[in-house]
């Protein structure tokens, strides 16, 4: 320990601040910090700034104050003013104009108050601001400039025939209908609606917009003309009840869709407005006008079901109500096709004529003379129901078709051999409920009719046990029918 250490301290450290041996000797005045290199100090060097010499017309130019120099300021701000023998101030600087900040402000003076009323509101007329728009100036200023003879608006339209708003759009109403009016009418040779002026326009409107819109309402009756054509043509020509039954269903949408648009002549003011409620409508004239033309040429109502399928079939993606048209539109053309499938099963009663061996057939049933060869070797023609698998639709596998032809196949050789059997008569089949056939679109519907099949699958398996073990005839059970 070194000597001036004091031995009675425990918690020195020895040498703790002792410089490091890689430092210079401590007299050394080198420093690794700071270079050794002397500099004059060079406060000493610079010349004395007075207050005079500063330049006050200079970029840092201190701004003006309302007083000399910053020492008078503050000596005459702390020097109090001199009294006068009767205790009050005197003003010695009142002809150097100089504003006391902390004097009062002079109060000003009260104006009379306004008598307010509201006859004087009333009487308020604002001025319409100046249009600078010809589109905001109504139809006369754009049909002005029109017919001005300088051509303003660079539109070739002055020799249009102009028509007013309402009669326009009245005429275009009736158009989209497939009706006549005064400057529509219909053209036998070329099956079109034609204009009854060469070149028109509405009030408003250039012709080019007016030809537009035009060209919609002429889409619209050209159609609805040719739908009711077909629906005609098939009441007068064809028999067939598939035919029927589509026509049923063209001349229903038609009907709904008249009744729909009968809008009053005095609320037709806006073609634009017009043209809106006609977009929809001409999209679904367009698919039925497709519909007609796919399947309007079948030979028969089966494969024209089978078009008809195909076409749905293939709209399927459709989110909006057109699907939904369609789809009743497929129920009600199957409609014939599904009773006589029902009258073959004996779920149904059947109308008009029995079919019979020997008849010319009906659907997908056809009676002709099938080759037998009896115990003897014989060849012997009997005729017979046999399955026509040309008239089948194709919504229909084959398999379940071929199990339909036998079941009814089956059904009226057992009406030949015992017409007291349960499944034989008609009343019994008729009083058991049995499901109708028709299309279903939701699981729902398709699992209640499941529940409904089982359920006369068991009434008839009820019947036939107690008709065998009776041997007799029974009487038609009682179902209540569902509400």
């Amino acid at each position: 320990m070194e000597d001036g250490e004091d031995p009675g301290n425990a918690f020195a450290i020895p040498d703790l601040w002792a410089l490091s041996r890689y430092f210079p000797e401590s007299e050394d005045p080198y420093s690794f910090l700071f270079s050794q290199l002397k500099f004059d100090d060079i406060s000493k060097k610079l010349p004395d700034q007075t207050v005079g010499q500063i330049d006050n017309g200079g970029f840092f130019a201190l701004p003006d104050f309302p007083f000399e120099s910053p020492e008078l300021s503050i000596i005459s701000s702390s020097t109090p003013s001199p009294l006068s023998e009767r205790g009050e101030e005197v003003n010695t600087e009142a002809s150097d104009e100089y504003a006391d900040i902390w004097s009062f402000a002079p109060e000003k003076e009260l104006k009379s108050a306004n008598y307010l009323t509201w006859d004087a509101f009333d009487e308020q007329r604002e001025e319409a601001p100046r249009i600078c728009y010809v589109s905001e100036g109504g139809p006369q200023l754009f049909d002005a400039a029109v017919a001005d003879d300088t051509n303003p608006l660079q539109i070739d339209n002055q020799d249009a025939v102009v028509v007013s708003g309402s009669t326009y759009a009245s005429s275009l109403l009736a158009l989209g209908l497939g009706r006549n009016s005064v400057l529509f009418t219909w053209n036998e040779e070329t099956k079109e609606f034609e204009s009854t002026l060469k070149s028109v326009r509405t009030s408003g409107c250039s012709t080019e917009l007016t030809h537009d819109i035009t060209a919609l309402f002429l889409r619209c009756g050209n159609t609805t003309k040719a739908l009711r054509s077909f629906t005609d043509k098939a009441y007068i020509k064809h028999r067939s009840p598939g035919r029927i039954a589509l026509a049923d269903a063209v001349a229903t949408v038609l009907s709904t869709l008249q009744s729909h648009l009968n809008i009053p002549a005095s609320s037709l003011q806006s073609i634009l407005k017009l043209q809106s409620l006609f977009q929809p409508v001409d999209h679904l004239l367009s698919i039925f006008h497709e519909l007609i033309l796919a399947a309007g040429s079948a030979e028969n109502d089966e494969v024209m079901l089978s078009k008809l399928f195909h076409f749905i079939e293939q709209t399927e993606h459709r989110t909006d109500s057109t699907q939904t048209i369609l789809l009743e539109v497929l129920s009600r053309v199957s409609r014939p096709f599904l009773d006589f499938a029902g009258e073959w099963l004996g779920i149904q009663r059947e109308t008009g004529m029995p079919l019979v061996k020997g008849s010319v057939g009906k659907s997908f049933v056809k009676a002709e003379n099938r080759l037998w060869i009896d115990e003897q070797g014989m060849e012997i023609r009997t005729p017979d129901f046999v399955l026509d698998e040309s008239r089948v639709p194709s919504f229909m596998p084959e398999d379940d078709m071929q199990i339909l032809f036998e079941a009814g196949r089956s059904l009226r050789l057992l009406r030949e051999h015992q017409p007291e059997h349960p499944l034989a008569r008609g009343d019994i089949l008729t009083s058991a409920a049995p499901p109708v056939l028709e299309w279903e679109f939701s699981w729902q519907n398709i699992e209640a009719i499941g529940v409904k099949a089982k359920q006369y699958e068991k009434d008839l398996a009820a019947a036939i046990e107690k008709y065998s073990t009776s041997g007799a005839a029974i009487t038609a059970p009682h179902t209540p029918q569902p509400p």
